[in-house]
């Protein structure tokens, strides 16, 4: 149910304590938004480019198999392309991975 992005939750973790070593706690808040945006952007790419199949069921049904970017990759990439389509989906990525 992990996938392969569980990984990153030490990552993201461990970025976010070194955060926490700043003194500007606006900034920091910023730092650990963009964090977890890339985050979840990274869950969404992993799960989309690993699957062979677009069809909702079968994401989720990848993702419980612990396949692709996991429950979380499974459930961003199953909304953004039931409401975006594919190529709706790849640039909203891409542009939540700039922002954050």
């Amino acid at each position: 149910m992990a996938g392969k992005g569980s990984a990153g939750v030490f990552v993201v973790l461990a970025a976010i304590g070194i955060s926490l070593l700043g003194r500007n706690k606006k900034a920091l808040k910023m730092r650990v938004a963009g964090i977890l945006i890339l985050w979840f952007v990274l869950e969404g790419f992993i799960h989309l480019s690993s699957s062979a199949s677009i069809l909702p069921a079968e994401l989720l049904d990848y993702a419980k198999a612990g396949g692709g970017g996991g429950l979380i990759g499974a459930g961003i990439t199953i909304i953004l392309l039931c409401t975006l389509g594919l190529t709706g989906t790849y640039i909203v990525l891409v542009i939540l991975a700039i922002i954050g």
